[in-house]
């Protein structure tokens, strides 16, 4: 209905919407192995926050409720623009998020999910990871308009405040580009909040050494 007042019909939406969604991600190949993976993460986050601060705060000034007109049958109410180049500036953000969606958050993060985690438990991580993802997006669906229900246009608001905590965990985990699988894990170990992998194999090391001298030290003994 808001797209509608500013003279974007649901099917030309929603063409342009997956448009800018298939050409967005175009950049995440060419650049994952060039600008790093946090790097795009971090612009992408940024870039959703901006958008979704921009539509939560147009939509709250410029977008008035509109009832449903009782001499037109059929008619249901909706949402109005009161200003035509807000209107723009909410449709340019809207585009402007699945841009930013498109080219980080979307596909980076499968890359670096397959990536962070030690080999031993990579298999399991990955479906533990995907699972999650597709239980996000189905929550998000569901739960979207109960928001926009309930709190309106705040609804813009809360998933700004999630973007932004995107970029503060972008900020925080490391870069991954160009180093060996082998070695990813110890990226972490300098991490404040991870546990650090190389004294858990340390640990495992010593105990494996000092399994197989016992029965030396025994046979020793015996003699």
């Amino acid at each position: 209905k808001i797209f509608e007042s500013i003279g974007f019909d649901r099917n030309m939406f929603t063409t342009i919407n997956n448009f800018v969604n298939f050409l967005s991600s175009f950049p995440a190949f060419l650049l994952a192995d060039r600008a790093g993976r946090r790097r795009l993460l971090l612009w992408s986050a940024t870039g959703m926050t901006v958008a979704c601060g921009l539509m939560g705060s147009m939509c709250t000034m410029y977008v008035v409720a509109k009832p449903a007109d009782p001499t037109i049958p059929g008619s249901k109410a909706g949402w109005a623009v009161s200003n035509k180049s807000a209107g723009w500036i909410i449709a340019g953000s809207a585009f402007f998020f699945v841009f930013n969606f498109a080219f980080g958050f979307g596909p980076i993060v499968w890359l670096y999910c397959a990536e962070i985690f030690p080999m031993r438990y990579r298999a399991r991580a990955l479906g533990v990871t995907t699972v999650a993802n597709w239980v996000g997006n189905f929550s998000i669906a569901q739960v979207t308009p109960v928001m926009l229900d309930a709190i309106q246009f705040s609804t813009f608001f809360v998933f700004g405040f999630f973007c932004f905590l995107g970029v503060l965990i972008s900020a925080y985990i490391p870069e991954t580009k160009g180093v060996p699988l082998e070695n990813i894990q110890e990226l972490f170990d300098r991490k404040v909040g991870f546990r650090s992998t190389m004294a858990l194999d340390s640990k495992k090391t010593v105990a494996a050494s000092g399994d197989r001298a016992l029965p030396l030290i025994a046979g020793s003994e015996s003699e």
